[in-house]
């Protein structure tokens, strides 16, 4: 009936006004019982918001630990084709295109283990939709919206871009004489 009523101010008002109809001692706790949903929806809210917050921060620190994995195979991507680079170098490549190569690299990497993620990821949402609809009546089935997956791919793009930097700062400081003799 009325919109924005803190249901824990008009409580004890309530429990005045049923002591005082029904003649019971107004310091006797007991006779008036009493559920406060807003209260029980308050605790679930935070609760829920808590285990959210804990997804976010387990999830970064996931793909902080794939961008660092992903940085340490391009630097040995980089190791291993150090000659390549060096003859590449030799003929004209500038900077900027093993730059370019390096980070388009690290991007399609981490593109590819995030796409695996993400449809894991699905995979097991169809799995726990199908125990949610069989068992438990009152819960939603669980989904990812288009925008959270757009999101998930962007950072992974981010990601890639974060993870090629330094292997792409490495490559470019190969000279080409000292590739070449290098082998």
């Amino acid at each position: 009936m009325y919109d924005n009523v803190d249901i824990t101010t008009i409580e004890p008002k309530v429990k005045q006004l049923l002591k005082s109809r029904h003649f019971i001692a107004p310091e006797d706790e007991t006779a008036v019982n009493s559920f406060n949903v807003q209260k029980a929806f308050l605790t679930f809210s935070n609760l829920f918001m808590g285990i959210e917050i804990l997804i976010w921060i387990v999830g970064m620190g996931t793909l902080l630990a794939g961008v660092v994995g992903v940085s340490n195979i391009m630097l040995i991507t980089i190791r291993e084709r150090t000659k390549e680079i060096g003859i590449r170098r030799a003929l004209g490549a500038s900077p900027q295109v093993i730059i370019r190569q390096i980070l388009s690299e690290s991007i399609a990497l981490t593109l590819i283990s995030g796409f695996l993620g993400l449809f894991c990821g699905l995979l097991i949402l169809v799995a726990t939709e199908q125990v949610v609809k069989n068992s438990a009546r009152m819960l939603d089935s669980p989904v990812i919206s288009f925008n959270v997956a757009l999101m998930a791919v962007f950072i992974l793009i981010l990601a890639g871009a974060c993870a090629g930097i330094i292997p792409a700062i490495n490559a470019i400081r190969i000279k080409a004489i000292d590739a070449l003799r290098d082998e």
